[in-house]
């Protein structure tokens, strides 16, 4: 059963009576370019922000700053100072990477022993990233 075009909406759609409301489901639109470098400059330097942006681009990558929740894969990977890579795999690989960090002092340290587990352990290069200077 689909509620709202959710997958799982079942669940959902229990949930939601039992609490009185409505389930609802939300299309995001894609970004302009425009608006995809404003977003990342909140969360990165202009430079960095428009220079990721180009990166993107030149890589046929442009989903990853169209979609709002690829934008902020392309963040944590900028903000870590991390290269730009030229494949969707090299994309989700370094953003894991960047995600999995838990950022909550009071979380630390929880999980991450399941996490390590799925690292590769080969310990070799990157080979599908571009090296731009951000």
């Amino acid at each position: 059963m689909s509620v709202g075009g959710m997958e799982g909406g079942h669940r959902q759609a229990r949930y939601c009576r039992r609490i009185g409301v409505a389930p609802v489901c939300l299309d995001l639109e894609l970004l302009s370019e425009d608006e995809a470098v404003a977003a990342l400059e909140r969360k990165v330097d202009q430079s960095k922000a428009r220079k990721a942006i180009y990166a993107l681009k030149q890589a046929d990558l442009e989903e990853f700053f169209r979609n709002p929740l690829y934008l902020d894969f392309v963040a944590a990977i900028v903000k870590a100072g991390g290269a730009l890579p030229e494949t969707r795999a090299g994309l989700y690989e370094q953003a894991v990477g960047q995600l999995r960090m838990e950022p909550n002092a009071r979380h630390k340290g929880k999980g991450q022993k399941a996490a390590l587990r799925h690292v590769p352990r080969s310990g070799a290069p990157n080979l599908g990233a571009i090296y731009i200077d951000l």
